[in-house]
């Protein structure tokens, strides 16, 4: 069966799709079509990002009792460092599981 995908134009797309498109390409868009279509993604917006990267760096540099110590270069409290380290592990020994 013909591939009718390479021959879609831009201006054959929606609105939807070519705001897509517009942000990534055409030649992506038809890529993201191809490994994704039908199916439904999530992408996370910009500040969930920053703290998957902050709770990471977070747990990068902890060393088994530096709870304080992280709190106060990270800005957050002790509490929160401390569920940031046990939902890491938690995290960690479901995968190896």
């Amino acid at each position: 069966m013909q591939d009718f995908l390479n021959c879609v134009q831009y201006e054959d797309l929606d609105e939807n799709d070519q705001d897509i498109a517009d942000c990534i390409g055409l030649e992506n868009f038809k890529n993201l079509v191809r490994t994704f279509g039908g199916s439904k993604i999530n992408i996370k917006v910009p500040k969930n990002i920053a703290l998957d990267y902050r709770n990471k760096q977070i747990c990068s540099e902890f060393n088994g009792g530096n709870y304080k110590q992280l709190a106060r270069k990270y800005n957050l409290s002790e509490a929160s460092v401390y569920r940031i380290i046990r939902d890491h592990y938690k995290n960690k020994s479901k995968v190896s599981k």
